[in-house]
């Protein structure tokens, strides 16, 4: 009996169906410490608890003056306590930059525009303007203002801000948990001896590597398992019960186990199961419900390593991003190709280095090798995929002097 083939959705499609599913995700939240909030992701929007500053604030190292009172002499006030004095006519008080003054001040005059060391009284030398050199209350944000919209990733200045304001905690979009394993008969793990015929495991440690250096830290590793039926169904069964997204590497091919197991055990929805690309063709997007409310999300890589990492770039990290809200359009441009790639009869993924010159306003793409074959070395220090288009019977090259590249976080 012939296995069950999926017709073969374009990239864009692919792209497109992903945001449709991802985006129906009911979005999780949990209450995170201001000292752990750095790369979260708020969860709604976040207003400001107070005025700031929540005071008028000098701006300069002066005296803070009436400035009705003109240019003239004025009697020094001496704070001796934090407790502010209160100005009259022609009286100041020194004051520093980033220091509270007093509320009846109008003005703060540098102390360039100052004479007299008198400790009792000194010269006030211009005609001080109002508001001159002063912070009012709420001047930087006032109280109840935005200042964090929903979605945004805490960064270091988004901190200064939330703790400026005194947050001691943060709604955030809850952490995507992943679940990660290989399927293979003579896959073995790094460092342990290797038998005839057995090759070691490389694209799961490459992988895991790519998602935390993308910042996906909730990682469950489950290792190798063996490519027969119940070792498969037992395993994605254990996986889905500890992880919002299974991510498997290899028998994802239609004449492989992993189609039928999906949707026949799991009754999983597979939203594409063959892509119109090289490298990548036999990637899996699913979704299974646990129940009417709980989703779980599953990909299922290509064995290649090389091809893992590129559905990986392509089509795993825009997932997580989706779930993890983390809205950042793919960056495609296009790109000055230094020489000749051989294309495909479907439309092909090239590993590749943008470099950038004064001379010129396009990047220049560069690579180790024109990928003939998927050489382990030519990711090596790629910080862009170029996208080319599928093989023609008149054009088995690639003419033409630009591509579009879409840059990668590798």
């Amino acid at each position: 009996m012939s296995p069950f083939r999926y017709g073969m959705m374009t990239l864009e499609d692919a792209l497109l169906k992903i945001q449709e599913v991802v985006n129906s995700n009911v979005k999780k939240c949990e209450l995170i410490n201001i000292n752990h909030l750095h790369g979260r992701i708020t969860f709604n929007v976040i207003n400001s608890q107070c005025d700031l500053p929540a005071f008028k604030v000098s701006t300069k190292h002066g005296y803070a003056v009436l400035a009705s009172d003109g240019e003239c002499e004025r009697i020094v006030l001496h704070r001796t306590t934090s407790a502010p004095v209160s100005l009259t006519p022609g009286t100041c008080t020194y004051v520093k930059s980033g220091e509270r003054v007093p509320e009846e001040a109008t003005a703060v005059v540098p102390l360039k525009n100052v004479t007299g060391n008198n400790s009792h009284s000194v010269q006030i030398n211009i005609n001080p303007e109002f508001g001159q050199n002063i912070k009012n209350i709420g001047s930087d944000i006032s109280k109840e203002k935005q200042i964090l919209p929903q979605f945004t990733r805490i960064g270091p200045a988004e901190l200064g801000i939330l703790a400026a304001m005194g947050c001691k905690a943060v709604p955030v979009v809850k952490h995507v948990s992943v679940g990660i394993f290989s399927i293979g008969e003579f896959l073995v793990e790094p460092g342990e001896p290797l038998n005839p015929g057995q090759v070691y495991d490389s694209a799961r440690i490459s992988l895991i590597a790519l998602l935390k250096h993308n910042d996906f830290n909730s990682i469950m590793d489950f290792g190798i398992v063996k490519d027969d039926t119940q070792s498969i169904k037992m395993k994605i069964e254990n996986v889905l019960k500890q992880v919002d997204v299974l991510v498997t590497i290899g028998c994802s091919n239609d004449n492989d186990l992993l189609k039928p197991i999906l949707r026949n055990k799991f009754r999983a929805t597979i939203h594409f199961g063959n892509v119109l690309l090289k490298p990548g063709k036999s990637t899996i997007f699913a979704t299974y419900k646990v129940n009417k409310k709980l989703k779980k999300y599953i990909v299922c890589l290509p064995k290649n390593p090389m091809s893992a990492l590129v559905s990986t770039h392509l089509f795993l990290l825009p997932i997580l991003e989706g779930l993890s809200c983390i809205y950042r359009n793919p960056c495609t441009f296009q790109v000055r190709v230094e020489k000749k790639y051989f294309l495909h009869p479907r439309p092909r993924a090239a590993w590749a280095i943008l470099k950038w010159n004064d001379m010129d306003v396009y990047a220049q793409a560069v690579s180790r090798e024109n990928l003939i074959g998927d050489q382990i070395f030519s990711c090596q220090g790629a910080n862009a995929l170029l996208l080319f288009p599928q093989q023609t019977k008149d054009q088995k090259e690639s003419y033409t002097l630009y591509a579009t590249a879409y840059l990668i976080n590798n």
